[in-house]
């Protein structure tokens, strides 16, 4: 068996102290080591038998791919060396993490080695758990790991090699994935008045989790801008009008609708005063808090606003409470076996 003396030298020369000062963790990610630097200096390298024989870095690579970690493994006695890389703050808006590397060794040598991870110091071994263990033999391959159990930890992982009167190890193409980044949803609602008056100021708000910006689509208005979580609009025909928001992040978008009644103020009723059937009388009428209807039959009573939805629900044979209704111009509609009439209401709260 070839003896490679200078790598054993450089073992006894490069073995690392823990002790060193410990570099920024790593944030972003991929993160990949692929040593071709020929040196790994916020690598940690731990000979914990105690045999001068540590890993190193080595161009050592027998199909020529560079420099990879060299762990050598062919002296008397159990090899426990730990080769441990830099803090990685690993993220927690991620449905994955992903460990992967690249092994070799030599044909008919078996070679023993475990991946541990820590939340603790580098160089405190015990405080390291085993994710995963092999023994493998004759040729170059890759590997894979789940690590995503350590989402939003800050962690280091080791290579352990444990070899004994084998020959070496080489561990190359160190990479930590995260895959499918998910960010929260964004929400948004509109805080909106369901009615008010032509020419009168009308404050739509978006209101929103994380939004950075909104869009407003408004039907038809007057507004001081489009571009803001809160904008002031004004109408000035009555009709029923719809305006809608679109709020965005970075990474995610979320729409939210209202619709508003405008009505012209009592005193600029958009109808005429004349009743529409002289059958029907609606008393009082302004009315604030109650009103009857009297008319010769049965009918239902429904109180409409300008956007054909239906408010309030009775029967001509009793009151209506309309104190709940905002101030405005409503339909008032009859329907009975004799048809369907129509009138004029006015709510007011003065």
């Amino acid at each position: 068996m070839k003896r490679l003396s200078s790598f054993i030298i450089l073992g006894f020369v490069l073995s690392m102290s823990c002790l060193a000062q410990q570099p920024e963790p790593i944030t972003v990610f991929p993160w990949c080591e692929d040593f071709e630097l020929g040196e790994a200096p916020e690598w940690t390298f731990i000979d914990n038998d105690g045999d001068n024989m540590n890993w190193i870095v080595a161009d050592y690579n027998p199909d020529g791919t560079g420099y990879s970690l060299f762990g050598p493994s062919y002296l008397q006695g159990r090899q426990d060396n730990w080769a441990i890389s830099p803090a990685l703050s690993l993220p927690n808006d991620c449905s994955s993490i992903r460990l992967e590397w690249r092994i070799r060794s030599l044909a008919n040598y078996n070679e023993t080695y475990d991946i541990l991870v820590s939340s603790g110091q580098s160089n405190d071994l015990v405080s390291y758990d085993s994710l995963f263990s092999e023994t493998f033999s004759d040729g170059y391959y890759s590997r894979h790991l789940d690590i995503s159990n350590f989402r939003g930890m800050t962690v280091h992982i080791a290579f352990r090699h444990r070899s004994q009167f084998q020959n070496y190890m080489c561990v190359d193409n160190v990479c930590v994935r995260t895959d499918n980044i998910v960010h929260d949803s964004i929400s948004v609602a509109i805080n909106a008045p369901s009615s008010a008056f032509v020419g009168e100021d009308v404050f739509l708000e978006a209101v929103s989790n994380n939004a950075d910006s909104f869009f407003w689509t408004i039907d038809s208005a007057i507004v001081n801008t489009l571009e803001s979580p809160r904008v002031v609009a004004r109408w000035e025909k009555p009709g029923c009008y719809h305006f809608s928001v679109r709020a965005l992040n970075e990474w995610n978008e979320a729409i939210a609708s209202g619709e508003i009644t405008i009505t012209k103020k009592p005193s600029e009723s958009i109808l005429t005063t004349e009743d529409i059937s002289h059958d029907v009388t609606i008393y009082p009428n302004p009315a604030a808090n109650n009103i009857v209807v009297n008319m010769p039959y049965e009918a239902l009573i429904e109180i409409i606003d300008f956007c054909g939805k239906t408010l309030k629900t009775g029967n001509s044979s009793s009151k209506m409470d309309i104190s709940g209704l905002p101030a405005g111009v409503y339909f008032l509609r009859a329907s009975s076996s004799n048809g369907v009439i129509v009138k004029k209401l006015v709510v007011t709260h003065n």
